[in-house]
């Protein structure tokens, strides 16, 4: 009797299971119920809510979105590291909203989580919010993308905050292998300890110095701030750190071109552009309007890269926004209107053909703070200019004036904040002569 009592139970407990691992991507082949409707090439159209988050992860689906939805809250993922989404997604131009996911995760976190050997295109994210607590990955559409195409995304009033180690990005936290990102714009507002507003960290396949990338970012637009914080590491909470960049946090082994940022980024090693670039990476015809600002520990800072390293270079780029640095101890800072420092000693680095419209550079008196570089030890620029009318600051005041002139919490630097506090200090004394 016990067996026969018993039995039904764990018959139920199994069909709940199948229930979960439905409802969170599972590895199958078979729409659900709810997916049954196709289109004349075969695609399975999506009307509903329910029926995204039944979604099959499989290779070889495709999947049209036929109006506009409403998610509800607590959203699960599509695909994980072990069950990747490997479809083909068609937005068709229509809009998700109010995508929202919170908590301590262990999977990367987005509208999908993992994708590989992927296609989304052709779709507009609105109002999504993640907060994560813990070491974390996370993206608005995607957290970690490897060999996928990711085409014609819009996301609108979006925003990640993230807390322990984190790499988080506007459009995709962590991008991999062959992977390219084409016409894509976000509006978001980005938090973690390697941020950018569109990737957190792109690491392409490997190549020497005359191979093709495999890794592309075109004709990309990120707007929103871009904060990398580091709260592990228990300084006061007035510093911030970690790596953050207004469209790309780190980059390695990857071409990003045609692209544009306009927010104001905080951090460590920070700039406007990309926080850090490495690995024979290459930046053509991009610029960056936003405003960049660090506090903490030393770093280096520059109103389009923090750091340019390991056979990287820029070309035929700009930098518009204030640059300013500040910290509460004598630290080491690179500052400079469009890099903070060129690393070339391992192999050649260059800035080139680009300029800096930055219309002040501010640091501490200890620190390098230049118009266009703060530190380039092995050379690397060539062609480039600052504009005249770029003034330079630095003044050991800087560290009692800057938190009250920027606030406390790191908060946006305007030009004008910037202009107040440099006539403060009398900046005509501290105005350095412009040099490649």
């Amino acid at each position: 009797m016990k067996i026969i009592r018993v039995l039904p139970l764990v018959l139920l407990l199994c069909f709940a299971n199948a229930e979960l691992t439905h409802g969170s991507h599972g590895a199958t082949d078979i729409p659900s119920a709810s997916l049954q409707e196709t289109g004349p090439g075969g695609e399975f159209l999506i009307r509903t809510a329910k029926q995204l988050a039944e979604l099959p992860i499989s290779a070889g689906m495709h999947y049209v979105l036929m109006n506009d939805i409403d998610l509800p809250p607590n959203w699960v993922p599509i695909g994980s590291g072990a069950h990747p989404f490997e479809g083909k997604f068609d937005g068709g131009g229509h809009t998700i909203r109010g995508l929202s996911i919170a908590g301590r995760p262990t999977e990367p976190q987005g509208l999908f989580g993992t994708i590989q050997d992927a296609e989304i295109y052709n779709l507009v994210l609105e109002n999504a919010k993640i907060t994560l607590t813990g070491d974390a990955t996370a993206g608005l559409l995607v957290g970690a993308v490897t060999d996928s195409l990711i085409n014609n995304i819009t996301i609108i009033g979006g925003a990640i905050t993230s807390g322990g180690e984190s790499i988080v990005g506007g459009l995709a936290g962590r991008i991999a292998g062959e992977t390219y990102i084409l016409d894509c714009e976000t509006d978001t507002d980005i938090t973690g300890s390697i941020a950018g507003g569109i990737v957190g960290q792109a690491i392409g396949a490997n190549l020497s110095t005359n191979a093709n990338h495999k890794m592309e970012i075109l004709r990309c637009k990120a707007t929103g701030s871009v904060t990398a914080t580091a709260p592990s590491k228990g300084q006061h909470p007035a510093m911030v750190s970690g790596v953050a960049g207004g469209f790309i946090g780190q980059g390695a082994f990857v071409l990003i071109e045609d692209s544009a940022s306009y927010g104001t980024v905080t951090g460590q090693n920070v700039g406007g552009f990309v926080g850090e670039l490495a690995n024979f990476s290459r930046v053509l015809y991009s610029y960056a309007q936003g405003d960049v600002f660090s506090c903490g520990l030393g770093g280096s800072v520059g109103g389009f890269v923090g750091v340019i390293k390991s056979g990287s270079c820029i070309e035929f780029s700009y930098s518009g926004g204030a640059v300013a640095a500040h910290s509460q101890s004598h630290q080491e800072w690179d500052i400079g209107g469009f890099a903070g420092t060129i690393l070339a000693n391992d192999a050649p680095t260059t800035i080139t053909h680009s300029f800096s419209f930055s219309p002040w550079v501010v640091g501490p008196a200890d620190s390098n703070v230049q118009r266009f570089v703060g530190s380039s030890p092995h050379g690397g620029v060539n062609g480039c200019y600052a504009a005249l009318s770029s003034m330079v600051v630095k003044d050991s005041a800087l560290m009692h004036v800057l938190p009250s002139a920027f606030g406390a919490d790191g908060g946006d630097v305007s030009n004008t904040q910037v202009e107040v506090l440099a006539r403060r200090l009398g900046w005509r004394r501290g105005v350095i002569p412009i040099h490649d």
